[in-house]
């Protein structure tokens, strides 16, 4: 047995640092009750968010993918859309991908219920699209028209018959500074009818234009996606 006086710091700064969150398996040391024991990280990681990937947007680009992000590890995802600018007045849309090949049949279905702060009716649907409407009316303007949302995606990796429907659903908010009174919030809904494919990851694009980047100081252009526990 080594007491603790005959340990010092370096038994652990002395070793090289992982550097990431750890893996499941990754083993802990720690005293049940005065005994010892190892635990699977996987035990004590708490949360019922993880977060899988933080995408800058790029500037200057039409499309950009957004790849190994649906796995088998979850079957519910939720993906941040923050502040995403365009150059030319838009849509943003989204395609579902497996293994950088990306669905671009005509069966997107959506639906987004919006009103804007003058009390218009900004709703939209379609029935038989390439991609998935997820933004509307981006205003290119001066870049100050920012769009902000939080999405869910419903078992995007599973395969299995009665999972081919690939579901969204979410809620955004479209921020026009060049002219307030367009100020906009819509509830949406989508999903990809498609037969036992297991994607894993995404596209999004622009009708027009391209994306503008931004910066971690202010949180301009950033897409999270984090995978949701079951338990």
């Amino acid at each position: 047995a080594i007491s603790e006086e005959h340990l010092d710091a370096t038994a652990i700064t002395g070793h090289t640092a992982l550097g990431a969150t750890p893996a499941d398996t990754d083993e802990l040391l720690v005293s049940d009750a005065g005994t010892l024991k190892r635990v699977d990280y996987s035990h004590l990681k708490s949360g019922a968010l993880s977060l899988i990937s933080a995408t800058a947007v790029s500037d200057g680009v039409s499309a950009f993918n957004i790849n190994s992000v649906f796995s088998s590890s979850f079957q519910m995802y939720m993906m941040i859309v923050q502040n995403i600018r365009v150059t030319s007045d838009a849509n943003v849309r989204l395609r579902f991908g497996a293994s950088g090949t990306y669905n671009e049949t005509s069966q997107y279905r959506y639906v987004g219920i919006g009103r804007d702060r003058s009390g218009t009716d900004r709703s939209y649907n379609d029935g038989s699209d390439t991609s998935m409407l997820i933004v509307k009316e981006l205003d290119g303007g001066d870049g100050l028209s920012h769009a902000f949302g939080v999405y869910y995606f419903a078992n995007p990796n599973i395969s299995a018959t009665n999972s081919n429907r690939k579901r969204v659903t979410g809620h955004y908010h479209v921020a026009n500074a060049s002219g307030n009174s367009t100020t906009t919030t819509y509830n949406f809904a989508g999903e990809l009818e498609v037969s036992t494919t297991a994607f894993d990851g995404i596209r999004l694009l622009t009708d027009s234009g391209n994306f503008r980047g931004g910066t971690a100081s202010d949180g301009d252009a950033m897409i999270k996606i984090y995978g949701i526990a079951d338990s």
